[in-house]
């Protein structure tokens, strides 16, 4: 049973956090030390300075060769069965799109295991929670962290998808004895990028074509002119001699299969750009260095003992330290720099709350049960899954700006309902 002096050493590890929030917080609010530019610089100097340190440091004093397989199982598969629940929920509402998927992930999959997990579990389950809690940071650290950087350049490198409907009309004029008279052969809307085609053939005079074009071509001038993304139109025009053999119902059937072609041939290179660009992003990234670095390192040291330079190792943690104070500094500036403590209003505030307390522990049970995961190690997960909002994410989504005051909730309030809610998971499952 947790003892009062453990409750002691959670509350020692949560204060500091809130202290350095709260001096954060008036720093802006009260005595208006920093302006919003030297505020986004100091979250980019956590983002691409503060992390990457602590993340080697993390990793480079884990020892691979050691870890448990099977809770590296329930751990990738807690967060696969997220990304499909959170992706089936955006196909099924059809809107949110990849923001919102990144988000539910970093509430539901990534707690702030670092600061008050160890502390926490160690109080709990004793010796085995400290050896089992170091894995899930590395994997965090390794994995969880390097693949949230890659969905957030994706996202920023995916363009802006919401345009306006637009009636686009595809002409052509059929030339025959009687003279020339206009028809309209499609009505094509374009939404997102997808088509839907309704086969018709209205006919039409020259006023009405020209009437038609007209206000096509101020609705296209008018949203290019507002940035308003990119708007695709096709007028289409050709000529029908008298004596073709061909009719118009081919010539529509061979222009769908032309167009089809060319949208899946856009398509596919659209997402080889996409990618490249993602993947140019990831490679001048610190974190990306930072991991790989750290897991070359720990390799190294944990295989053959070699140890590193104590003037290297003592520069890595006085870094490393400061890491976390800095990104907790970086939350507090982004409150003050709101209206509202409580940035995303009551009702995400519920649903944040619900995806960290009881959406992960559920995913994580399922998934630890599927893997084989008992007794203890099956308790350390899933409380482990219960903890607070991790503060790195929160950090990323500041620095995209992917819904940034729904994790700075989730961090805020997280850490005050930290101790109540993972004693209750913890009464629970001793009743197991």
């Amino acid at each position: 049973m947790i003892s009062l002096a453990d409750v002691y050493h959670v509350v020692t590890a949560t204060v500091p956090l809130y202290v350095t929030m709260f001096l954060a917080y008036i720093s802006v609010k009260w005595w208006k030390l920093f302006n919003p530019e030297q505020c986004s610089g100091i979250n980019k100097f956590v983002a691409n300075f503060s992390v990457p340190i602590l993340s080697f440091q993390v990793i480079s004093s884990n020892n691979i060769y050691k870890m448990s397989l099977k809770l590296v199982y329930a751990d990738v598969v807690q967060k696969l069965l997220a990304f499909l629940v959170f992706t089936a929920i955006i196909r099924i509402k059809g809107r949110g799109g990849l923001k919102w998927i990144i988000t539910g992930l970093s509430l539901s999959t990534l707690p702030n295991t670092l600061i008050l997990g160890i502390p926490l579990m160690k109080a709990m389950y004793r010796d085995e929670a400290s050896l089992l809690l170091p894995q899930i940071i590395f994997l965090q650290s390794m994995v969880w962290y390097n693949l949230l950087l890659f969905l957030h350049e994706l996202d920023a490198a995916i363009p802006a998808r919401t345009m306006p409907i637009l009636l686009i009309c595809m002409i052509w004029r059929k030339r025959d004895i009687r003279g020339g008279v206009w028809y309209v052969n499609k009505l094509s809307y374009f939404r997102r990028i997808k088509l839907v085609k309704l086969s018709s053939i209205i006919e039409m005079t020259e006023l009405q074509v020209s009437s038609i074009l007209s206000i096509a071509y101020n609705i296209v001038h008018y949203y290019l002119c507002n940035g308003s993304g990119v708007i695709y139109m096709f007028i289409h025009s050709c000529f029908l001699l008298k004596g073709e053999s061909e009719t118009s119902l081919e010539i529509q059937s061979k222009e769908e299969e032309e167009e089809e072609a060319e949208h899946r041939t856009q398509s596919k290179t659209r997402m080889l750009l996409i990618l490249m660009k993602v993947g140019n992003k990831l490679i001048i990234n610190p974190n990306t260095y930072a991991t790989f670095i750290g897991l070359i390192w720990a390799s190294i040291h944990f295989r053959w003992g070699v140890d590193m330079p104590d003037v290297v190792n003592q520069s890595i943690e006085i870094l490393a330290s400061g890491g976390l104070g800095m990104a907790t500094f970086s939350l507090g500036l982004f409150m003050a720099s709101n209206n509202r403590v409580i940035v995303c209003g009551p009702r995400m505030t519920l649903v944040a709350m619900g995806l960290k307390f009881l959406v992960g522990p559920a995913i994580m049970a399922v998934a630890s049960i599927v893997i084989g995961l008992r007794d203890r190690m099956l308790k350390v997960a899933i409380i482990q899954a219960a903890l607070p909002q991790g503060i790195v994410p929160f950090v990323f989504a500041r620095e995209y700006n992917v819904n940034p005051g729904i994790l700075s909730t989730g961090v805020l309030l997280g850490m005050l309902m930290a101790l109540p809610v993972a004693l209750t998971y913890y009464l629970l499952l001793s009743l197991y």
